[in-house]
């Protein structure tokens, strides 16, 4: 079966997957035989449909930006009170 797997919340990639369970996914590995990863890591995330793996990406960039405009705010936040404290 076909599943999608993002990299490091860039890439997306086609795999072919020889069973699943809730929280893994099983792939041949040749000689080794089987490697299982699980379907939510740091690195590595496993979906159904490209679309969801795209998704996926989206919204993990989204939430990224979200975070470094909050401390973009705190950093102005703190520089203006250096300005202030010349004065």
């Amino acid at each position: 079966m076909k599943k999608y797997r993002t990299w490091y919340n860039q890439e997306i990639e086609e795999v072919e997957v020889i069973r699943e369970t809730e929280k893994y996914v099983i792939m041949n590995a040749g000689q080794r035989g089987e490697r299982r990863d699980a379907k939510r890591s740091g690195s590595m995330n496993y979906f159904d449909t490209w679309q969801e793996a795209n998704e996926f990406l989206i919204n993990n960039k989204e939430h990224e930006i979200a975070v470094l405009l909050r401390d973009v705010a705190h950093l102005r936040e703190v520089l203006q009170d250096l300005k202030e404290r010349r004065t």
